[in-house]
């Protein structure tokens, strides 16, 4: 009686795209995933493939390739496969379980340093944050006003002087850097830039005489608090009177 050894099944879990990236065992809601079956062992040219999930003992795909278009939490878990010989009586060991991560996608947070109202002439620094599992490197990208437009592609993007030009909403997102993974978009920040002026009033009648108490007060209208003021004396010589 001639008997046969088993060859082992080798299952992998591989992310596609519609650019063909790399594989990850951790994704993101929404994410195309698919599952792949290898087999390496001779003598068999022609396999038929079973997937399990989670140790069940019912076949849920019988293709090498098992794809989830959009994965969801409840795709999550432990998957294994096996092989046998199409049209034959061979068949594989049940490959070790690989297991499927999926989390919410992240959601880009964005911060203006060093306020969200600045005056025109200062220096403004956009920053965006990805805060999620599963992603070590992260491309950036900025938008401003709705546009679809992408004006940065850094995570700290800087305004040396802004002008009232720089003013408006920004939103910024994070794609993996070589892979499929992005993040959602971030809630939008507004940027407000204005023009501090100093506003000298007097707090008594106009016409004065000399030893009459006055009072000077000066105010500068904005968003912002906790100015401190400078004042100074305007000396006017006699001849030019």
């Amino acid at each position: 009686m001639h008997t046969f050894d088993a060859v082992e099944a080798v299952s992998a879990l591989r992310l596609f795209s519609t650019s063909a990236i790399k594989p990850a065992q951790h994704v993101f809601r929404g994410d195309t995933v698919t599952l792949r079956c290898d087999i390496y062992g001779e003598g068999v040219t022609s396999w038929s493939y079973n997937w399990y999930k989670e140790g069940s003992t019912s076949v849920f795909s019988e293709v090498q390739e098992h794809t989830f278009s959009s994965v969801t939490e409840s795709d999550a878990g432990k998957y294994s496969c096996k092989g046998s010989e199409t049209e034959g009586s061979r068949w594989s060991q049940m490959s070790d379980a690989v297991t499927l991560t999926v989390s919410e996608r992240p959601k880009a947070k964005v911060t203006i340093k060093p306020a969200q109202h600045v005056f025109r002439g200062e220096t403004v620094t956009l920053r965006c944050d990805i805060y999620g599992e599963g992603v070590t490197s992260w491309r950036y990208s900025w938008y401003q006003k709705g546009s679809i437009s992408v004006f940065s592609y850094r995570q700290e993007h800087t305004l040396s002087s802004v002008t009232k030009s720089n003013a408006g909403k920004y939103t910024c997102k994070g794609s993996e850097t070589g892979g499929s993974r992005w993040s959602q978009m971030s809630d939008a920040v507004t940027l407000t830039v204005s023009d501090p002026r100093a506003v000298l009033s007097v707090s008594s009648q106009k016409w004065l005489t000399e030893g009459d108490p006055v009072t000077l007060i000066c105010e500068v209208y904005s968003f912002s608090t906790g100015w401190t003021f400078s004042w100074f004396t305007l000396t006017i010589s006699a001849g030019k009177l």
